[in-house]
């Protein structure tokens, strides 16, 4: 293996073994981006519109 990767490959098992959880900062991520809202609302939209074209057509 020639270290592609941008991290390393983690050697020490022995220090993580009272705490082998994932890191906080994956836990305590910010979702900032928003798409969750924009999705629901546009799956909304389109439920909105598929009823009414299975109703009147």
């Amino acid at each position: 293996m020639n270290g592609s990767s941008k991290t390393e490959i983690e050697k020490d098992y022995s220090v993580h073994k009272e705490n082998p959880g994932p890191a906080p900062e994956a836990l305590e991520e910010k979702g900032d981006k928003g798409s969750g809202k924009f999705l629901f609302w546009i799956l909304v939209v389109m439920v909105i519109i598929l009823i009414m074209a299975w109703i009147f057509f």
